[in-house]
């Protein structure tokens, strides 16, 4: 089994898991920095999720390794965490604005007319020209358009 494999093994149980980054081989005993990559629904409390996922993340890195070095400092697993050399460093979440990126995809002549919202756990860039949504434009059977101005009917 290889140290990839054992590290996906690893953190397997944490939904938001997607994979993880090796930056670093140290020659020695094999020393492997690594980025754990999160993901996570793009939803208003996505940051949230992310963060819980991060604690989760520590805390199954603490456990393995206070798991596996208590055993007389013997480890018998294939991969084994050093308890003086564990680290868990800053977090970075990559920011998403869906407002600012609707905004930029509607244009600058109509980026006021244009917002989000979410259906199905989806961000979703509308006008109130978009049918289908409870702040979609009633234009009674005509057709709803998008001016300079904003939506008419």
């Amino acid at each position: 089994m290889n140290v990839m494999l054992e590290m996906d093994l690893t953190y397997a149980k944490i939904p938001e898991y997607a994979g993880i980054n090796i930056t670093e081989l140290i020659r020695g005993s094999v020393v492997v920095k690594h980025d754990v990559l999160l993901k996570a629904n793009f939803t208003p409390e996505y940051e949230k999720v992310l963060k819980n996922a991060t604690k989760e993340i520590e805390q199954k890195i603490n456990h393995i390794t206070n798991e596996q070095v208590m055993m007389d400092n013997n480890c018998t697993s294939l991969l084994c965490f050093k308890e003086n050399a564990t680290k868990v460093q800053s977090i970075s979440i990559t920011q998403y604005n869906p407002e600012e990126k609707c905004r930029e995809k509607a244009g600058k002549d109509f980026a006021d007319y244009f917002f989000v919202v979410y259906k199905d756990q989806e961000a979703k860039c509308i006008s109130r020209c978009e049918p289908g949504f409870n702040t979609s434009m009633n234009c009674n059977f005509g057709k709803c358009t998008m001016e300079r101005s904003g939506p008419r009917c």
